[in-house]
């Protein structure tokens, strides 16, 4: 008898510490994909339709389970969604720490989020700055290979005083930190440069060099899918009797899907 006493107090202390509706009082539930990848779906079923694809080590607030072991949990972007119970690992943050440490992290919750890059297939930026002290705007359509690898390809225009310069090409970029809110890559590429250059306001025949690029940047994601990413990258142009070098310093808004 005393045993089976004892049995039943360890399922309820269990119970009590690993159901998310009924966390300690001063704690944030909260899950962590524990598989490689993990589905999230509009209802708790496999039956419902697929809303994102969770990678390994990814963390949603939990808001309900139901009986059938499916957590509901809030998206990146703010939406809600079901994960099977058997992928995610659940766990709670305390929250009873220093008034500074609760509102940095009601900060991070507000505007930050985990980034849908890894587990993105395409992405396109839109950005404008500087290269060589002319203004520049910037179309980069990317295609995500992995987590931490993606291709690039760049297609804009610097104008200023003294005529303008189309650029292109394809870069290859290394995502350091490819699942925080935080996004660091570093980008090395090449292709071409043509430049159409003005004398007395009259816009001349175009002339075309080779590119070469490498630099980097980071991107920040933001709730609802915001991305803002900015970029500083250094250009040689060259032909066969001149080289030249101009650095780019831009900045945009980015989205993957």
């Amino acid at each position: 008898m005393i045993a089976r006493a004892g049995a039943v107090m360890a399922l309820v202390v269990v119970a009590v510490f690993a159901t998310p509706s009924t966390a300690r009082a001063g704690a944030d539930p909260q899950l962590r994909v524990i598989v490689p990848r993990a589905p999230v779906r509009t209802g708790p079923g496999f039956s419902y339709r697929e809303l994102y694809r969770a990678e390994h080590g990814e963390v949603f607030p939990v808001v309900d389970r139901n009986a059938s072991y499916w957590f509901r949990v809030v998206l990146p972007d703010g939406r809600f969604g079901w994960i099977y119970g058997e992928e995610v690992l659940p766990f709670e943050v305390d929250l009873e720490g220093s008034k500074a440490s609760k509102a940095w992290a009601a900060v991070k919750r507000t505007i930050f989020a985990p980034s849908p890059i890894p587990s993105s297939h395409v992405g396109l930026t839109f950005s404008g700055g500087a290269l060589g002290g002319d203004g520049m705007f910037m179309f980069r359509p990317a295609v995500t290979l992995d987590a931490h690898f993606a291709l690039e390809g760049h297609i804009g225009e610097s104008v200023g005083k003294d005529g303008s310069l189309l650029l292109y090409g394809l870069d290859g970029d290394i995502l350091l930190w490819p699942l925080g809110p935080f996004v660091p890559f570093v980008a090395l590429g090449g292709g071409g440069a043509t430049g159409f250059p003005k004398i007395n306001g009259v816009t001349q025949t175009g002339k075309t060099q080779f590119a070469l690029d490498a630099g980097g940047g980071a991107a920040f994601i933001m709730v609802k899918r915001i991305i803002l990413r900015f970029d500083v990258r250094n250009y040689t142009f060259f032909t066969a009797n001149s080289t030249e070098n101009r650095q780019e310093y831009s900045g945009g808004l980015a989205v993957f899907f």
